[in-house]
């Protein structure tokens, strides 16, 4: 047995698996979904190889001794590991495919893999005299058309993982690497002594010949048959209306590869909710919205739903929109639908059918809450970080109040302001800051923080608590166990949580926890959470995110299986000892009523804790909290005579934002959560991170890359 050429093969193994390992998608795959996809590939390109072989051996093939001869064929293998992976992720029921992140891996596979068969004497080329040739033993000097198609797979390896990086062709990698390679070795068969079949022409050119068209028709869209809203065996049909008033109800939405817009349609089936969509590029998908129909409101079912909107650029009816001019067309569906157009005309009723498009990006919903990014820089590598901000900088004092001043001048006063980056606490302007926006027309500020520099920044905690009362602290808190903050936040911050939590009561900090839900890391602790939260005054309230897939999120599983508002209620209600029931926790009716469920608890001192739903009607009261998400304590307590205080009141949050596979325009377009962008302009929270922040990044990336390699720079 040679075993160097054994020992490359293993590397070239070993190389494709770690590789995968570093660019797979989606990630935290269950382990027998990756064993089944595994098998899969290999099974697929172990019959696919030898496949040719076997059938050119009839006998063989029937008493399958063919199978076990000599004889293999990289060019089926391929075609056949692509089939296998497809096949195993059809039985598997995994519906997020995966082929994209095999594209580079199996191109350095191959690369290393060749080097093997150089060593070992074979799959060599013609005669030559080019000073090059190597002779294998046969005494002439041959092409060495291993080392050839060993340096096109490196480089075929290079261009795919950049591609995947930068997130060009996405959902087309793995074709776009194999009509390159068919191609390829349709042209170096002219210089292997393969055996001529028909025409001239060697079996691996004629299955070239074949295979190359083939998957360029699959990757091109426009050679396709167009088709929208193809329907699951045993659906029931849309209606033929547009509604958003009952299941199923189209709607708009991106598709996750491309973030192009497309028509979507939620539906209910098996008590759960949802999101159907079909790209023309990229085929359907379908992502949970809802694990149970209870908590999924359609806008018939809240009474008192919000109808306040606010002056926006196009309100008066102007023609002139900021939106347009956004650099690529990412702040403005407008823009964004028409370059996908004339990128594929023709190609999609549904693109050029998207309703809405020509309205304008700017929110007309109330604000309520809004965002206002300091920094990009952080003390923390989070894994579920939606920023993923690549240059952390500081933005300047001047610029953030310039922002900050348009905002307000243009969408009015503000309930709540929340500081947020990054890190905003390293900001070394941070209470300069503060100090500024209590000056203007806001009624509380909370800074969004990891909070390690309250105990690590000497002083820090005493200078935020000299700016009470309109002061709160979001505080990030995963669990109660080492694990959480190690899988979620990159690191063991159990202790350093605590002694936070122990410098928010020394120094009297009013506190929202912040817990980021994610599926198999926290789901057991959630009310272990809340009950912690509730014995401690200073902690007014707690907020539970679902995990959303966007920006460093590397915790991807199948979008038919996460985590979910309802699945919070659920947990919630179980784990709360019979304080909340599923009726405790209701839509907040400043938003669409799918972005958010609340819920009061009422806990004056000596007193059992309880719902405020137990004491009066939610629904009688919706139109007097619509539209607010803060309210002045004082006032209460002049107008009922009553001695209640904040810290008598914890607040109970879901706030599921929208990633690419939820992305609903209904929702976008009553949203109140919004981030200040440059100029003053507002974007809805979920949108800017799912659209606007990977170009916010991609500039970054290119200004830094400009910077370092212009002439004076250092």
């Amino acid at each position: 047995m040679n075993w160097t050429y054994v020992a490359i093969m293993s590397a070239a193994i070993a190389t494709g698996f770690l590789l995968y390992r570093r660019m797979r998608e989606p990630a935290d795959r269950k382990w027998w979904e990756t064993l089944g996809i595994g098998l899969g590939a290999f099974c697929g390109g172990m019959i696919g190889a030898k496949l040719p072989f076997v059938l050119a051996d009839w006998e063989g093939f029937l008493s399958g001794a063919a199978w076990f001869h000599d004889g293999k064929t990289i060019v089926t293998g391929l075609v056949g590991g692509y089939l296998g992976v497809l096949v195993a992720e059809w039985s598997l029921g995994i519906r997020s495919p995966m082929c994209d992140s095999f594209a580079a891996p199996v191109a350095a596979a191959v690369a290393i893999g060749r080097l093997g068969c150089f060593e070992g004497g074979c799959c060599f080329g013609t005669v030559t005299s080019l000073p090059w040739g190597v002779d294998f033993g046969d005494g002439l000097a041959r092409h060495p058309t291993q080392l050839y198609e060993s340096a096109f797979h490196l480089f075929a390896a290079i261009a795919m993982y950049q591609l995947y990086r930068r997130r060009l062709l996405r959902g087309q990698l793995i074709r776009v690497y194999f009509v390159s390679y068919f191609s390829y070795r349709f042209l170096t068969e002219f210089i292997r002594p393969e055996p001529q079949i028909w025409l001239g022409l060697t079996g691996y050119q004629l299955a070239s010949f074949v295979l190359v068209p083939l998957f360029v028709f699959w990757c091109c869209p426009s050679c396709r048959p167009q088709r929208f809203g193809a329907r699951r065996k045993g659906r029931r049909q849309a209606p033929s209306t547009v509604s958003a008033d009952r299941l199923p109800k189209e709607t708009r939405t991106l598709c996750p590869t491309c973030l192009q817009p497309v028509l979507g349609e939620t539906y209910e089936q098996d008590g759960r909710v949802y999101l159907q969509r079909e790209c023309p590029d990229h085929g359907d998908g379908l992502a949970l919205v809802s694990s149970d129909r209870r908590h999924y409101y359609l806008r018939d079912e809240v009474p008192h739903a919000p109808s306040d909107l606010v002056r926006c650029c196009c309100s008066d009816g102007s023609e002139a929109c900021p939106a347009d001019d956004n650099p690529g067309g990412r702040g403005s569906r407008r823009a964004a639908e028409s370059a996908h157009r004339a990128g594929s005309a023709g190609a999609s009723p549904s693109h050029e059918a998207s309703p809405g498009a020509d309205r304008c990006a700017d929110p007309r919903h109330k604000t309520c809450v809004a965002l206002l990014e300091l920094t990009d820089a952080c003390n923390l590598r989070c894994p579920v970080c939606y920023a993923q901000r690549p240059s952390g900088r500081h933005r300047r004092f001047e610029e953030l109040c310039a922002d900050l001043e348009a905002f307000l001048a243009h969408r009015g006063p503000l309930d709540v302001l929340q500081l947020s980056g990054g890190e905003p606490l390293l900001h070394p302007d941070v209470l300069r800051i503060i100090d500024h926006c209590r000056m203007l027309p806001i009624d509380h500020i909370m800074i969004n923080t990891n909070g390690l520099q309250l105990i690590e920044a000497e002083g820090l905690a005493a200078e935020l608590a000299l700016r009470k009362p309109r002061l709160e602290l979001f505080l990030q808190f995963d669990g109660l166990d080492a694990t959480s903050h190690q899988l979620l936040r990159g690191a063991d911050l159990l202790e350093q949580k605590l002694a936070v939590i122990d410098t928010v009561v020394q120094h009297d900090l009013p506190t929202t926890l912040v817990c980021t839900a994610a599926q198999g890391v926290n789901e057991q602790q959630l009310g272990a959470l809340l009950r912690f939260g509730l014995g401690i005054p200073q902690v007014r309230g707690i907020t539970y995110q679902p995990a959303t897939w966007s920006g460093r999120f590397d915790r991807r599983t199948d979008a038919l299986d996460r985590v979910t508002l309802a699945d919070v209620v659920r947990l919630l209600v179980e784990q709360s000892d019979g304080l909340l029931v599923h009726d405790d926790l209701k839509p907040l009716p400043c938003s669409n009523p799918n972005c958010c469920g609340f819920s009061v608890i009422a806990r004056p001192r000596g007193q059992p804790a309880m719902p405020l739903t137990r004491m009066v009607d939610y629904e009688d009261h919706m139109d007097r909290l619509a539209d607010r998400v803060n309210f002045n304590f004082a006032d209460a307590d002049a107008l009922c005579g009553n001695d209640f205080g904040a810290e008598d009141f914890f607040r109970v949050i879901i706030k599921p934002f929208m990633d690419a596979y939820t992305y609903d325009q209904d929702r976008i377009d009553e949203c109140c959560v919004h981030i200040i962008r440059p100029g003053g302009r507002a974007v809805s929270f979920c949108r800017f991170n799912i659209v606007e922040r990977a170009a916010d990044c991609e500039c970054e990336e290119s200004c830094a890359s400009l910077a370092t390699t212009s002439p004076g720079t250092s």
